[in-house]
């Protein structure tokens, strides 16, 4: 389901499913939100070497199919910073939805966020929302601004 707000997006993600942490070595959490999401918790975000750090923890035997890695500092008790690096890009990106979501979650199980979540990327800052549905279950939503970057022509030859 997606709706808009304003100049704003937003966008049901549905439910997050904790997978634990699978590494002994490192305070994460593994996540699926669609794909799947290793979340790291850092002092500060800034200083971290996401292509390194993000690389060696992404290609781990402990995910054998590769996970995308965040790394999340705690601003306060509704912001947080986010970078990731993304499987199959292979690198850092300036913005992850589905990162933010896994990110803001996390954050909401380790006692250190309340919802909604501000995530603050490096391109640009979105929103994660909580419900819950009649039965209980969480579902989370992500809000963006969303403009145009790109246009082009199809031609037909």
């Amino acid at each position: 389901r997606v709706w808009f707000e304003g100049e704003l997006i937003g966008l049901n993600i549905g439910r997050v499913v904790e997978m634990g942490n699978p590494l002994k070595d490192c305070d994460g959490m593994l996540v699926d939100v669609g794909v799947p999401h290793y979340v790291v918790p850092v002092e500060k975000v800034d200083v971290v070497d996401v292509g390194g750090r993000g690389r060696e923890l992404r290609h781990r035997k402990e995910f054998p199919e590769g996970a995308n890695i965040d790394f999340v500092e705690y601003v306060d008790s509704n912001t947080i910073k986010v970078k990731t690096y993304e499987r199959g890009v292979e690198g850092e990106t300036l913005s992850c939805g589905t990162g933010a979501v896994a990110s803001a979650y996390v954050s909401y199980v380790y006692g250190r966020c309340k919802f909604p979540v501000t995530i603050i990327n490096p391109g640009g800052n979105l929103k994660v929302g909580i419900k819950y549905t009649t039965d209980g279950v969480q579902e989370l939503s992500l809000m963006g601004g969303a403009r145009l970057i790109f246009k082009g022509v199809w031609v037909d030859e």
